[in-house]
């Protein structure tokens, strides 16, 4: 699924909360970054609850705040990235 073949516009909160709406989301996962801008407004009208999330910062996370899953996903694809997840998490 490509954003740009679904209909969603407007100012960056609100493409993203029709963005969320469209693919079925009832949560929109927000990096600390995220939150200085997302206008949670923007997503309640469509019932998606904004939930903010940092890293912890405790063993591998110590650094994982200056990475971005975005860079793996663009590099390996989606259905890779989620076999390395959950691979990760069968060696926790």
């Amino acid at each position: 699924m490509h954003s740009s073949d679904l209909l969603a516009g407007g100012e960056r909160s609100h493409r993203l909360s029709d963005l969320a709406w469209l693919t079925g989301a009832t949560t929109y996962l927000c990096g600390t970054g995220g939150m200085r801008y997302v206008d949670p407004a923007a997503f309640r009208v469509r019932s998606i609850d904004v939930l903010p999330f940092q890293t912890p910062g405790l063993r591998i996370w110590t650094t994982a705040r200056e990475a971005s899953a975005v860079h793996a996903l663009m590099l390996i694809g989606s259905r890779a990235l989620r076999h390395e997840l959950r691979a990760l998490r069968g060696r926790a």
